[in-house]
């Protein structure tokens, strides 16, 4: 009589033997890799100096804009006021810039994220934060160019941090502690927007 087949060497391997068991590989998304702020801080740095570029030209155009409407309206005796002015020059190519630099931002933590309301809301929060700090500090006294330095980190500060709590609350959604997020995005807007505009224009200015 044939050996029967042992039934420990010839079971089929199932979820619940030995041979069976495997352990599932766990892929962890990029926007929560332990290395991703690498990733943010560049990021946030071409998105500043593009931010550079963009705005002055922005802001010159929309100078030359305004002034036109000015003279017209000297013309005709009609008056502009001082904050329709301020934000033309100012909100205008704030929200475009911000517009901008917020898209550059969104490609680093797509994953769940809307991009509508991520660039929207950050460009609007963010216009209107600059136009009414700049608001508060007109108009221009000797004073304020005393603490030329001093007004830049606030402007730099406060504007990245109103953007940055916009940012936060779609990112803690998705992302395992936004906050890291918001911290990276103020440290390296306030201090390359202080270190350029701030130190380093005063320095050149003085020389």
């Amino acid at each position: 009589m044939p050996d029967s087949p042992d039934p420990l060497i010839n079971q089929p391997a199932t979820s619940n033997s030995a041979q069976g068991y495997r352990i599932q590989a766990t892929i962890m998304a990029n926007h929560n890799q332990p290395s991703r702020w690498v990733d943010w801080v560049i990021m946030n740095g071409v998105a500043f100096v593009i931010s550079c570029i963009v705005f002055p030209i922005l802001l010159v155009g929309c100078l030359l804009i305004f002034a036109g409407f000015t003279e017209s309206a000297s013309a005709t005796q009609a008056q502009i006021s001082d904050g329709f002015g301020l934000l033309f020059v100012v909100g205008i190519p704030a929200f475009v810039t911000m517009y901008l630099a917020s898209f550059l931002q969104w490609t680093t933590v797509s994953e769940g994220i809307n991009r509508s309301t991520w660039v929207t809301n950050s460009a609007t929060v963010g216009a209107i934060t600059l136009t009414v700090w700049i608001y508060h500090l007109s108009p221009i006294t000797a004073q304020s160019i005393k603490n030329y330095n001093q007004v830049i980190i606030l402007t730099f500060g406060i504007t990245s941090s109103s953007i940055s709590w916009a940012q936060w609350l779609e990112l803690r959604k998705t992302i395992d502690q936004a906050w890291q997020w918001a911290l990276i995005s103020i440290i390296t807007w306030t201090g390359l927007g202080t270190l350029i505009f701030g130190f380093g224009l005063s320095y050149l200015v003085r020389r």
